[in-house]
């Protein structure tokens, strides 16, 4: 077989740890419940921490997702549909301790699983796909279907499906005691007591034919009717056993590993039609891992999407790193949208990194090597050894390790000491940055660093013509300099208000 993969052209990668700082900073974690939640069973979360470092394997996926939201959807989720039941079927007959029931359980999975691939056979083979891994997938269905064991299993399970059919008997109950017989051409009383009884129809009969092996389950008296009927024909029950008694992996792992992986297409699809209805846009991303430009339009923070209340919508950020320029410093007053422009960045970074569409109307992102974040920490996760210690040992570590394929992004760093100190101290961040040529989203009350050198923008949230009011829009714009003292004073509880209320709680001695 030619086909080895959808996801992983050259092969696996590494997964990277759930206990990653750029998942809880970027808030990536609940967009992943949010896509895997109907999906639970095959843990499409490993796939969601295996981002792409080449190029290449980003434009191997990307295709693909194209193909599914395409048009492929209903026949690859029909498909997926399917081969759960099968294996649910499979699982049951495993777990049945009557060998009759075991059987026919297996036989419906087979019967299932033949006509699942078949038919998403025959729908491919008049697909227009663009996808090298869904084309090298159909060659591979098609040739698996031509071969003589699969066909002969297809038609062992429609002749025995068909031949358990034609079985009919019939039952003589006399108080505790059933008799099962063949039926004898005995006379239906069906139409008699329907006939005797119609006057007095008020609403149309509904025919409820009962089969030996309908439902999930048999009680102990339906499975003592199929013995019997085992016993009257032994023949069909012996042909049943001997073609389910083959070995339960009649389904080559191939198919098996395709059917996970397309579940990883069809969740993000799902998903991504979820956030469409609530506003969001999506396109799919020009990348590379060699032109180093860095640009989005409209984008969104989908995290913060996920949590707004019905019908509310998110604003939505643009940004652009062209030629040399490198890193973006953003300030502004505090609760403008800092914070969410600088994750709604890493994000689009991250999804791009998985080939997958990201949350912006148009996109270009250069392919990180690794994303890093240092995001300001609660006072209960920091070292004892004090908050400005923690943050410099932090950076350090993440600049010893950074290269010029790197993103990097931070929000609020060096909060805790003297103006004087963080200035000098972001400078030298900013120094290390501009001469590793990496990519940088800086979020920071110091302004000074905003104009660092010829690689760094100045982008500024932006408050309305009051001066108060936040409008969360981020725009290309040099620090202005205000210092917007109401919002740093309500975010130390600085106010008037609120040092008079603590000298009041302090009692008359200190008034």
């Amino acid at each position: 077989m030619g086909f080895v993969s959808i996801l992983f052209p050259n092969g696996p990668i590494e997964e990277l740890s759930p206990q990653t700082p750029l998942f809880k900073d970027l808030d990536l974690e609940p967009i992943f419940d949010a896509i895997c939640q109907e999906r639970p069973a095959y843990d499409l979360g490993e796939f969601y921490r295996m981002p792409l470092r080449q190029a290449e394997a980003v434009h191997y996926r990307q295709p693909v997702m194209r193909d599914v939201a395409g048009g492929g959807v209903e026949a690859l989720e029909a498909f997926a549909a399917a081969m759960q039941a099968v294996q649910q079927l499979l699982a049951e007959a495993a777990h049945e301790s009557d060998q009759n029931t075991a059987a026919c359980r297996r036989l419906q999975a087979i019967s299932a699983y033949t006509a699942a691939a078949s038919e998403l056979q025959a729908v491919l083979s008049v697909s227009v796909l663009h996808s090298a891994g869904l084309q090298l997938f159909r060659d591979a269905l098609a040739d698996y279907c031509q071969q003589p064991v699969f066909a002969n299993m297809q038609q062992e399970a429609g002749e025995l499906s068909q031949m358990l059919a034609d079985i009919h008997y019939t039952l003589c109950i006399a108080g505790s005691s059933i008799d099962v017989s063949r039926y004898a051409q005995e006379q239906d009383l069906d139409p008699m007591v329907s006939a005797t009884f119609a006057r007095f129809v008020q609403q149309p009969l509904h025919q409820n034919r009962v089969r030996p092996l309908a439902g999930k389950r048999l009680n102990h008296v339906e499975e003592a009717i199929v013995g019997q009927l085992a016993v009257l024909y032994p023949e069909v029950f012996q042909r049943l056993y001997e073609f389910c008694g083959q070995p339960l992996d009649f389904m080559p792992a191939w198919l098996l590993h395709f059917q996970r992986e397309i579940e990883f297409y069809l969740a993000f699809y799902h998903y991504m039609q979820g956030m469409k209805e609530r506003g969001v846009g999506f396109c799919y991303p020009v990348v590379s891992d060699t032109v180093k430009e860095f640009f989005c339009v409209d984008g969104s923070d989908l995290a913060l999407v996920q949590q707004l209340a019905e019908g509310k919508t998110a604003v939505k950020n643009s940004f652009s790193l062209q030629g040399k320029e490198r890193s973006i410093v953003v300030t502004g007053p505090n609760q403008g949208g800092k914070t969410t422009f600088a994750r709604m960045i890493g994000q689009l970074a991250y999804f791009a990194s998985l080939g997958l569409p990201v949350a912006a109307v148009q996109a270009q992102v250069f392919l990180p090597e690794c994303i890093f974040t240092h995001f300001e920490r609660q006072e209960q996760e920091v070292s004892a050894s004090g908050k400005l210690q923690d943050d410099i040992v932090r950076i350090h570590e993440i600049l010893q390790q950074a290269t010029a394929g790197s993103l990097l992004i931070i929000n609020e760093m060096f909060a805790s000491t003297t103006l004087r100190d963080a200035i000098g101290l972001g400078r030298a961040v900013m120094q290390q940055v501009s001469a590793a040529d990496m990519f940088c989203i800086y979020v920071t009350f110091l302004e000074e660093l905003s104009a660092f050198d010829d690689k760094t923008i100045s982008m500024v949230s932006e408050v309305a013509a009051d001066g108060e009011t936040r409008t969360y829009k981020i725009r290309r714009h040099p620090a202005d300099g205000k210092a917007y003292a109401l919002s740093v004073a309500e975010r130390y509880h600085l106010r008037q208000e609120d040092v008079r209320r603590r000298l009041q709680d302090a009692g008359p001695s200190i008034i």
